[in-house]
């Protein structure tokens, strides 16, 4: 008797759940995305070929998401915080990203030597020599 093979459902829900550790999302979000659209589905009577592709993009929707963490661990060390702080926060309002943002400097430069801050955070420009779109701002 051959073992048995692993089913693809199986193989989409260990991706989807190393990519929510990856993205700093809660356990098994991915699983709770997918049984909510399975779910809405059903009440909006759904056909089969519908609720196949709703049942996948709940599953997959995040991969390849993780595919700069390197890039934010080289930058803010701790990724997967500012991750799930990214999560809980709009986006468009300025004031919330911005408090965000500094949150995770201190996190990055907490215990710094003041040498290694003031490179790391340039001295303040006079407003006309800033660039147009950040000025914009």
């Amino acid at each position: 008797m051959s073992p048995p093979g692993v089913r693809r459902a199986d193989f989409l829900m260990a991706l989807a759940y190393a990519t929510d550790l990856a993205t700093g999302h809660s356990r098994d979000f991915a699983l709770r995305s997918c049984v909510l659209g399975m779910r809405f589905a059903d009440v909006a009577g759904l056909d089969h070929d519908t609720r196949r592709r709703i049942y996948h993009q709940a599953l997959l929707r995040y991969i390849g998401c993780n595919a700069d963490t390197h890039l934010l661990a080289a930058h803010w060390s701790d990724e997967i915080t500012l991750r799930r702080e990214l999560h809980h926060i709009d986006m468009g309002n300025r004031a919330e990203f911005v408090e965000l943002m500094v949150r995770a400097l201190k996190r990055k430069f907490a215990g710094a030597p003041p040498q290694e801050l003031e490179e790391a955070v340039p001295r303040r420009r006079p407003a006309g020599e800033y660039p147009d779109s950040v000025r914009a701002l």
